[in-house]
């Protein structure tokens, strides 16, 4: 068997794992978010949204940190360098060390300044809100501690340990509405105290993991001032991207908030419960083939780097599409049957972030191979300038008394556009080619994807009731799967998926 061929089962199976993973945790998210709804009330719901996207708004530093910690560890594994790989990991962990206290600092100064200046909470919620900033502060800082243990998992490629742990954690989270069903203390309190505990709990799990299998967790103080530069410099501009981005996003909740209320909020917290959910299943199948992008970066072998990406992006789209057809056409009574009560504006927000979650798809893999590349400041300014101006856009739209999903639909402007500057910027420093990556993805998804749209569309129209969803779900996955596998792959890719099928058919005869 070949080292692609062995690569390409590897990633089937951590996609199945991250699979079963994701679908239990989809089932537990959307149970508990409904029930957390109707247990805490709309009001202390969009309460605990806005506060804790306050705290997200401080995470960028994180985010920046976890890109840089999984990019070289991937990198170093790709080149088979035990040392590097220990000074990378090490490196990592002092950085997030250091890096905590900065967030926790920020999170409880000007966390508590919005809190009190900005924000529009209502007067008997002051005090609960306060507790909330002070919880999910420190969470942040137990969640960044666990970053590089993370990483860990992800660059060996561990998948099976997510799905386990995510039994574990819905479980929790299932555990954790009961609780708050029953108590007698401030629920909004309550909530905000139970899981900061389970972020702890998780965090010990991953370090007692990673200490267990992997030989490269040390704490020792390596000094390499080219790979610490390297990785603060890739940190540096990462960050300055990561702010934009979790400006742009949590900015346009506080935006909302202070021309609507909380109850906004509410409605944004749950569009937030359907597109992680949604999205998860996407992000899982990123997670198992984005070490493979690094890896094949490091080892410098392009064409088989390039016809991945391909793959890659073609079936990332598909994989969501797979979702967000039957979802978005049937999500007036996905929302009546999940839902007590639907808060305003809670059906146009999902519409805009499934479009942007699908603009966003077929740029994953592009995205990691900018990440393996390894410069780049050029793209975070560009993407870092262009998303922060849908904020000062959303202000306007909604000052002249436009709709609210007006103004979020910005972002889903702005991530198309920045989409095809992606293209050329990777072409001049990868050598990536344009004009097949066009023909191998966006023609065959566009091909696939009208028909079965028109299909099911009409199947919608002349049925009713239940029998309507049923029908249009199923007529939606059917025709979908059909096109995607007599147009959508090419013919070696359904020759290995029919030897696949007929393998496992076999198998269970």
């Amino acid at each position: 068997m070949t080292v692609h061929s062995e690569n390409n089962r590897r990633i089937a199976r951590n996609t199945v794992f991250l699979y079963f993973r994701m679908l239990l945790l989809m089932g537990l998210g959307l149970f508990t978010s409904r029930v957390t709804l109707d247990k805490l009330g709309a009001e202390d719901y969009g309460i605990y949204t806005l506060v804790a996207g306050v705290i997200v708004l401080f995470q960028f530093f994180n985010n920046a940190m976890t890109s840089a910690c999984q990019r070289y560890l991937t990198y170093a594994i790709g080149e088979e360098n035990e040392e590097k790989i220990k000074k990378v990991f090490s490196i990592n962990i002092r950085n997030y060390a250091m890096l905590s206290v900065v967030v926790f600092v920020l999170c409880e100064t000007v966390g508590m300044i919005l809190l009190k200046t900005y924000l529009n909470i209502p007067e008997g919620k002051i005090f609960a809100a306060q507790m909330v900033l002070h919880i999910s502060s420190i969470s942040t800082v137990v969640s960044m501690l666990r970053i590089p243990f993370n990483g860990a998992i992800i660059a060996e490629e561990r998948m099976s340990f997510f799905a386990y742990t995510g039994i574990l954690d819905g479980m929790l989270k299932l555990l954790i509405v009961y609780v708050i069903s029953i108590g007698e203390f401030d629920k909004l309190i309550l909530y905000a105290a139970l899981n900061l505990l389970l972020c702890v709990l998780q965090t010990i799990i991953y370090i007692i993991y990673c200490k267990k299998n992997f030989s490269f967790i040390t704490l020792k103080k390596y000094k390499d001032k080219e790979l610490l530069k390297g990785i603060l410099s890739f940190s540096g501009w990462n960050i300055m991207g990561s702010a934009a981005t979790v400006l742009s996003n949590q900015g346009m909740s506080v935006v909302f908030n202070h021309f609507n209320g909380v109850l906004i909020n509410a409605a944004m917290g749950i569009a937030n419960q359907v597109n992680n959910a949604v999205y998860g299943f996407l992000g899982n199948f990123q997670t198992a083939f984005n070490p493979q992008i690094v890896k094949s970066y490091a080892q410098n072998d392009k064409e088989y780097l390039f016809d991945f990406i391909n793959k890659s992006s073609k079936y990332s789209f598909f994989l969501l599409y797979l979702i967000v057809q039957p979802l978005v056409i049937n999500l007036n009574f996905v929302l009546k049957l999940w839902l007590k009560d639907v808060p305003v504006y809670s059906y146009e927000f999902i519409i805009v972030f499934m479009a942007f979650e699908l603009i966003d798809a077929l740029a994953g893999p592009l995205w990691m191979l900018n990440e393996a590349e390894g410069n780049i400041k050029q793209y975070q300014l560009v993407g870092g300038v262009t998303g922060l101006l849908t904020l000062p856009v959303a202000y306007v739209i909604l000052s002249i008394g436009g709709k609210p999903y007006w103004a979020l639909s910005v972002k889903s402007f702005q991530s198309l556009g920045f989409s095809f500057y992606r293209f050329f910027n990777l072409r001049k420093r990868t050598g990536f080619v344009i004009g097949n990556y066009l023909k191998a993805v966006y023609l065959r998804v566009a091909i696939c994807v009208m028909p079965s749209l028109a299909i099911t569309m009409i199947v919608y129209h002349i049925t009713q009731g239940v029998f309507r969803f049923f029908a249009s779900c199923a007529v939606s996955c059917v025709s979908l799967c059909v096109m995607y596998f007599f147009v959508g792959i090419t013919e070696s890719e359904r020759e290995t998926l029919t030897s696949f099928l007929k393998r496992k058919i076999k198998t269970i005869r």
